[in-house]
């Protein structure tokens, strides 16, 4: 209890020199982490356990953090006799604090240089249940740098980089505070956005960043949106009530014509129509013995058989589907899934806005087409991230 307060304090005091403070990324939560070995790459960091300074680290000097098996770390040392002082030191939290204009760090996992991870700026550590949370506390822009290189997969155009620029830090501000219990703001998966620092960082990304530096979306009422946003509608965007419940008004379906030349635009799937039927049977907690095949090419919200209805995105999600948006047609004992799209087909498509791009629209244009009634603003005309959005 005493470190997830400690880490919510630093999540509302934390700001930048400009008043808006920094991101806090939960990284490699999937890793299970036990002891992993801590690297400086560039620059040079202060290390602080429990609110004490006890050493420095620079360029290439090497640390091991572990778990002590409860709930405490111990920090020894690494490649490099830093710690010449003691061997080795004990604490409940540990921040690495970078002191030059440009700092970065490598995590590697056992030990094995196969396994490494680099990120900028900040690193924080707890340990519970000999589990080690590792938050990468890092500025905005540098964030989005590691977050529109995993998102856009080989999508790469000027404008198209400074549409997911705008896009991503409208998402990633917007949704800021979305881990607060758990004592960060954002993950590292797609359950907020994916963000692998600066694993293959690349100009093109840092340059599209900074030529939208501090821009987001807003809506009429001047409030940040959800900016989501997925592979390929489709065709056929969704609105944001069919998927979520809730009507918004700047995520209305729409026809996407761009999305047409998109990778993802056209899938199949094929299931034995005794496995359909079995699946309906669970689903509906009776016997299936009547079903009716969608044979329109619409997105619709419910699948309706025998009086009920199963949500589309759930059936979906169990089979593994690429989107809601597909045609149903019987094949002897197979039922053919023949569909479009990649994604639940909310917002923004990717493909679509790539295509946009490579036709000559600008990002603005784009985010316009895809968002209904919205503006492009800077984020400094709000005071702070606090209570504003």
């Amino acid at each position: 209890m005493r470190t997830q307060a400690i880490l919510i304090t630093l999540l509302l005091l934390t700001t930048s020199v400009f008043g808006v403070r920094d991101f806090y990324i939960g990284i490699l939560g999937n890793e299970e982490l036990h002891e992993f070995e801590y690297t400086v790459v560039q620059g040079a960091y202060d290390v602080w356990a429990e609110g004490e300074l006890v050493l420095t680290i620079r360029k290439d000097q090497t640390l091991v953090i572990t778990s002590d098996g409860m709930n405490e770390l111990i920090m020894s040392n690494g490649t490099s006799e830093v710690m010449k002082d003691r061997s080795q030191l004990k604490a409940i939290i540990i921040r690495f604090i970078g002191k030059e204009p440009s700092n970065e760090f490598r995590i590697e996992v056992s030990g094995d240089a196969s396994e490494a991870y680099g990120y900028q700026d900040d690193l924080l550590i707890t340990n519970k249940d000999s589990t080690l949370n590792l938050i990468n506390v890092i500025g905005v822009e540098s964030y989005l740098q590691g977050v529109i290189k995993a998102e856009i997969g080989n999508l790469y155009d000027p404008e198209f980089l400074k549409t997911m620029a705008v896009v991503s830090r409208t998402y990633a501000i917007r949704n800021i505070f979305r881990h607060y219990t758990e004592g960060y703001d954002l993950c590292d998966n797609v359950h907020c956005q994916v963000f692998i620092g600066i694993r293959g960082l690349d100009g093109r990304i840092v340059k599209a960043i900074r030529q939208t530096e501090e821009e987001v979306i807003v809506d009429e009422e001047y409030k940040i949106i959800q900016a989501v946003y997925h592979s390929n509608s489709g065709g056929l965007t969704e609105s944001g009530g069919a998927v979520w419940t809730t009507t918004t008004p700047y995520l209305q379906s729409k026809i996407d014509t761009f999305s047409r030349k998109g990778k993802h635009y056209f899938w199949t799937y094929q299931i034995s129509t005794d496995s359909w039927e079995y699946y309906l049977s669970k689903k509906m907690n009776e016997k299936v013995t009547d079903y009716a095949l969608d044979t329109l090419m619409l997105r619709r919200p419910y699948y309706s058989c025998q009086g009920k209805r199963i949500p589309m995105q759930t059936i979906r999600k169990d089979l593994g589907l690429k989107s809601t948006l597909f045609v149903m047609k019987q094949r002897g004992d197979q039922i053919k899934f023949i569909g479009r799209g990649y994604g639940h087909g909310v917002g923004l498509s990717q493909e679509g806005a790539f295509r946009m791009s490579r036709l000559g629209f600008t990002y603005e244009e784009t985010i316009y087409f895809y968002y209904t009634n919205v503006e492009i603003v800077s984020y400094k005309i709000f005071s702070s991230f606090h209570g504003t959005w």
